[in-house]
C-alpha cells in the first residue's frame, strides 16, 4: 500500500563529497536527529532538500535507480551518493507523484495512477521516429532505456551484451518504462542471454507493459494465448488492441511500426483464431499497410539470410485479401 512520505537529501561535514538520499514517513527533523545520534557519526547531518511524495517507497526506488545508473552510488546497498546536490535535486524533481502535483491540474493528469501514455493529437500512424523520441526523451527512464537498446542490438559502437541489456531493461522497468517490459518479454521467448525460453514469464512482462500503456503487448499476449489454445483470450487481446488503436490512446515503440506488429500477430494466429466481424473490419481497414509490411519483412529476410515459410505467408496474404 502506498504511503505518503518525504525524500530527503542530507550532508555531513564528516563525509565530504557525499550526500545521503533517503526517505521517511515521519518528520525529517526527527529522522535527522536519529541519524546524527548514531554511533560513529561525529557531526550532525544537515538538510539540503526535501520533497514529499504520495508513494514514497516508489519514489525512493526510482531515484536510487537513476543515481546508481549514473555512477553516483558510493557503495552497494547504501544511501550515500557522490553526485552534486544540485544534480541530485534535479533528479528528484523529475519523479512524478509529488504531493504538490495535486494542486497542479496539468501535472496531476500526467501522474494518473495507471501511468499510461496518451499521444492524442499525434495519431498512431503519424508519429515518426523523430517525433517519438522527442516525446519520450523527457521521461526519467529514457537514458537507461536507450543504453539497454544499445547493448541489446549492438548499436552506436556498443558491444552486443544480453546480460547488460537485461540488467538495464530491468532498471528501466522500475522507472515505469512500458517498452522495457515488452523487451524483457521478447527476451524470455527468444532465450537471449538465458538458458531457456520462459513463456509464462514473458506473459507476465507483457501484462505489465499493457498496464503502463504499451498496448502492442496485447498482440504478443494474444499470440501466446493462441499457442496454448486459449482462443477466447486471443480474441480479447485483439479486441483491446483495436479499442486502444482506434481511440489513438496507444504507445508507439521506437522502430515498432503499427502494421508490422499486426502482421506478426496475424501470421501466428490466422489459421486457428476465429476472427469476429469487428476484427475482420479492422484488418480490412488496415489491409494495404499490413500486406506492405509483410512484403518488407520478406525482403529484409532475403537480404539478411533469414528464413521465411513462403507457403504460410502466401496463405496469410490470401486470408487477408479474402476478408
Amino acid at each position: 500500500m502506498a504511503e505518503i512520505g518525504t525524500i530527503y537529501v542530507l550532508a555531513n561535514p564528516a563525509i565530504p563529497g557525499l550526500v545521503k538520499v533517503g526517505k521517511t514517513t515521519r518528520s525529517v527533523d526527527a529522522r535527522i536527529k536519529e541519524l546524527s545520534s548514531a554511533t560513529g557519526v561525529p557531526n550532525q547531518f544537515m538538510l539540503i532538500y526535501e520533497q514529499t511524495f504520495l508513494d514514497v517507497d516508489n519514489a525512493e526506488s526510482q531515484i536510487h535507480v537513476i543515481l546508481e545508473s549514473r555512477g553516483y552510488r558510493h557503495a552497494a546497498n547504501r544511501e550515500f551518493f557522490n553526485g552534486k546536490p544540485s544534480d541530485v535535486i534535479k533528479i528528484i524533481n523529475t519523479i512524478k507523484g509529488k504531493i504538490d502535483d495535486l494542486y497542479n491540474p496539468i501535472i496531476a493528469h500526467e501522474t494518473d495512477e495507471c501511468h499510461s501514455f496518451n499521444l492524442g493529437e499525434f495519431g498512431s500512424n503519424e508519429l515518426t521516429a523523430a517525433k517519438n523520441q522527442k516525446f519520450f526523451e523527457n521521461y526519467q527512464w529514457f537514458e537507461i532505456w536507450s543504453e539497454a537498446e544499445n547493448y541489446h542490438y549492438g548499436l552506436n559502437g556498443y558491444m552486443q551484451d544480453y546480460s547488460d541489456a537485461i540488467e538495464l531493461y530491468s532498471k528501466a522497468c522500475k522507472l515505469g518504462c512500458p517498452f522495457a517490459f515488452q523487451k524483457l518479454g521478447d527476451i524470455c521467448l527468444s532465450s537471449e542471454g538465458m538458458t531457456s525460453s520462459d513463456k509464462g514469464k514473458a506473459l507476465e512482462y507483457y501484462k505489465q507493459g499493457v498496464k503502463l500503456g504499451d498496448y502492442y503487448c496485447y498482440l504478443k499476449m494474444g499470440i501466446l494465448y493462441c499457442e496454448v489454445g486459449s482462443l477466447e483470450n486471443t480474441r480479447k487481446c485483439l479486441d483491446r488492441f483495436i479499442e486502444k488503436s482506434t481511440s489513438k490512446d496507444i504507445v508507439i515503440e521506437f522502430g515498432n511500426v503499427f502494421a508490422s506488429s499486426l502482421a506478426t500477430f496475424l501470421q501466428e494466429t490466422f489459421k486457428n483464431h476465429p476472427f469476429t466481424i469487428e476484427q475482420k473490419n479492422f484488418i480490412r481497414g488496415n489491409r494495404t499497410d499490413i500486406l506492405s509490411s509483410i512484403k518488407s519483412g520478406m525482403e529484409y529476410a532475403d537480404a539478411n539470410g533469414g528464413v521465411y515459410d513462403f507457403s504460410k505467408i502466401n496463405r496469410l496474404c490470401e486470408f487477408i485479401n479474402a476478408i
